[in-house]
């Protein structure tokens, strides 16, 4: 029982969604993400649970969640979290081209800079080594 198993309705998810792109705009990414992937959860929720839903229905839940996901992901990315975002984009993938574009992205961008920094490393590693 509880607020829980009550369907998240398509005002709650604006106001919620709206409560984290505020939390985004005050620097709160933590909760901001929090806020977002309570939505996410909960989308999730919906679908596995009301599968006879009319089309509008499905489609708002859908957009909401993609759109949760990745307001989430961004979160993570802008406190330097990338293993974070990327988890969540993998927990969600396969769900939404969108999600999966931008896991894709990430994980290049997470591939291109392991080895910038390690190279980075080795570069400083040589220079210290040169002043000793």
């Amino acid at each position: 029982g509880g607020a829980l198993s009550k369907p998240l309705t398509k005002e709650e998810v604006d106001i919620r969604m709206g409560m984290g792109k505020s939390l985004q705009r005050m620097l709160r990414y933590n909760e901001g993400a929090d806020t977002f992937l309570d939505v996410a959860g909960r989308c999730v929720d919906i679908n596995e649970n009301a599968p006879s839903q009319n089309k509008e229905t499905v489609d708002w839940i859908q957009l909401a969640h993609s759109e949760s996901v990745q307001s989430a992901a961004l979160c993570y990315m802008r406190v330097g979290d990338v293993d974070s975002a990327l988890s969540i984009l993998e927990k969600f993938e396969g769900q939404n081209a969108e999600v999966d574009g931008m896991h894709g992205a990430l994980t290049l961008i997470q591939t291109c800079s392991d080895t910038s920094t390690m190279k980075e490393a080795s570069k400083r590693e040589r220079l210290m080594r040169a002043q000793e």
